[in-house]
């Protein structure tokens, strides 16, 4: 059984990779300059699994957003790709000093995962949310 790894999203690859990920599901591709240097890919027999992002803030609070498994992937590759990507990027948030994490979520499979496999407490008394974008490069 081979062990999961990841690498930072840091080439043009890793990010066709990534846009391939999201087309599949039916998502919108993230233009680069929206995407924090903290993007990581989880590979299992080298292959991508999923891949997610870690957002800075000004605050002691961090966000983890675009979260996406590969499609192509099967169940088992899958098994236990999101706790290593959270692990992972939980880490890296550490290292910056964070002390809370935000998540999104909408699909109720994530929403599970979060809750009952990664300890994220819902806000109960919230709203339902639709993200809304302004582009200010290309004023």
């Amino acid at each position: 059984m081979s062990e999961f790894v990841y690498k930072w999203c840091v080439s043009e690859e890793d990010y066709r990779i990534v846009c391939q990920m999201m087309t599949d599901w039916g998502m919108a591709q993230i233009n680069r300059r929206m995407l924090s240097e903290y993007g990581a890919i989880v590979y299992k027999d080298e292959f991508p699994v999923c891949s997610g992002w870690l957002y800075q803030t000004d605050s002691k609070m961090a966000w983890i957003e675009w979260v996406v498994m590969n499609k192509q992937a099967t169940k088992k590759q899958r098994e236990g790709a999101l706790t290593f990507l959270f692990d992972v990027l939980f880490n890296q948030a550490r290292a910056l000093k964070y002390e809370v994490i935000m998540c999104v979520a909408n699909h109720s499979s994530y929403i599970k995962k979060l809750k009952d496999g990664l300890g994220f407490i819902p806000d109960e008394k919230g709203m339902k949310q639709q993200l809304f974008f302004k582009n200010l490069w290309r004023q």
